[in-house]
């Protein structure tokens, strides 16, 4: 490595996994997510412990700035190290974009296919047809239990609620939503 940032002309390393190289030859930062090490040393082998302890340790005097993931994660560094508040930065993690990307309003009943013969469950679909309809129906024909899948247009709030209180799991394949109030529902009626 210390060839390659030589030959390459590095002006920073940044090293994205607790550790750093001992020697090279430009400045770095390193990551350092948390000190589980530390809280859960029973996660780890015995000499996995003292590796992982010794070199974030190390890791952590060489590098010219700590990044680490939460405001609790730069308190517990400062806290069990010598590393000191201003030479660290919380640079705060985020979901990869493809989480984002809503999957199609088949994908349920696609899944339900799948592990219906495993489960006791039924699928039920909750609201009026809409676009894509073609590809719900071609995943539905394809249920081996079709009897098992109850489509319901519309419920009252009382109705609605005694849905989500007795689910094992709710479901939301939205393709669009302004905010998505049913998880919260769902969420305040204790579905998963």
């Amino acid at each position: 490595l210390l060839k390659v940032v030589a030959a390459k002309g590095v002006d920073v390393l940044w090293n994205p996994g607790n550790t750093a190289p001992l020697r090279i030859a430009c400045p770095q930062a390193t990551t350092v997510y948390d000190m589980q090490f530390v809280h859960f040393p029973e996660d780890f082998s015995r000499a996995g412990l003292v590796v992982t302890r010794t070199l974030t340790r190390v890791s952590l005097r060489r590098s010219q700035a700590v990044l680490t993931i939460s405001e609790f994660s730069r308190q517990e560094i400062a806290r069990h190290t010598r590393t000191p508040f201003d030479a660290m930065r919380v640079t705060l993690l985020a979901a990869d974009e493809s989480f984002a990307r809503p999957l199609p309003g088949e994908t349920a009943v696609r899944a339900f296919a799948q592990v219906c013969k495993e489960i006791p469950h039924r699928l039920v679909l909750l609201g009026k047809p809409r676009r894509g309809e073609p590809a719900v129906a071609a995943a539905l024909a394809e249920v081996p239990e079709p009897d098992r899948v109850v489509r319901l247009n519309y419920l009252s709030t009382t109705d609605l609620v005694a849905v989500y209180q007795g689910a094992d799991l709710f479901v939301f394949p939205s393709a669009y939503e302004g905010f998505g109030l049913p998880p919260l529902e769902a969420m305040a009626c204790g579905a998963p």
